[in-house]
């Protein structure tokens, strides 16, 4: 899958304020890069269609569960 912003294949090639090494993301972080609300993001997260990662209390995401859930996503539309 090809992206114009970037010009590369990765869906989700995003610049954001910590950079593009980041390994895990937060949830205002990933709204920004799936471009949709923190409450929709909880909700897909409460409803187990992306998968957190719980750092004691704190909720990270992972550039690959997000990836995983736009694949997903795109497959069942088909």
């Amino acid at each position: 899958m090809r992206n114009a912003a970037t010009n590369d294949d990765s869906p989700l090639r995003f610049e954001l304020e910590g950079g593009d090494d980041q390994i895990l993301l937060t949830i205002e972080e990933a709204a920004k890069l799936l471009r949709i609300g923190r409450t929709t993001m909880y909700e897909l997260m409460w409803a187990r269609k992306i998968e957190p990662v719980r750092i004691g209390r704190r909720i990270r995401f992972t550039r690959t569960s997000l990836e995983r859930f736009v694949a997903e996503s795109s497959r069942r539309r088909r």
